[in-house]
């Protein structure tokens, strides 16, 4: 990978992570969140998955985008995947007193609806082997 391809797909996926942190965590803390929990939701949207992928080979397939940046996209979609578990983790749930290194609190009462279609059912603590799940 060149000097150029490099710090174009860091560039990359730079954008792309203060972008979702723009467009998440600030209406997110606008709206009532605490920073911390705001991040989350930021953070928790940064990765761009499988879809960036498609429509980076279709792009590239029909020639609107070249090879250098077809790599660009596929990495920073990789990247932002892979660091959200990180971040979470090691950063926005380090908890110092807790008993378990993974365990952090989460109140879920401030932020989710009753309403059928959008409850979500979320424990008083969240901890490494527990998925916040929609349901009814």
């Amino acid at each position: 990978m060149t000097g150029e391809v490099l710090t174009a797909t860091l560039a990359v996926i730079l954008v792309a992570v203060i972008a979702k942190l723009v467009d998440c965590a600030v209406p997110a803390r606008l709206l009532g969140m605490s920073t911390r929990d705001s991040l989350v939701v930021g953070f928790v949207m940064a990765p761009r998955g499988e879809v960036a992928m498609i429509v980076a080979l279709l792009a590239l397939n029909k020639g609107v985008i070249e090879q250098p940046a077809y790599v660009a996209l596929v990495i920073m979609s990789l990247v932002t995947t892979l660091i959200v578990p990180l971040v979470l983790r090691n950063w926005l749930y380090r908890e110092t007193t807790s008993s378990s290194p993974c365990a952090a609190t989460f109140d879920s009462s401030r932020y989710f609806s009753a309403r059928p279609l959008l409850f979500i059912r979320a424990p008083e603590q969240l901890s490494c082997n527990v998925i916040v799940t929609p349901g009814m």
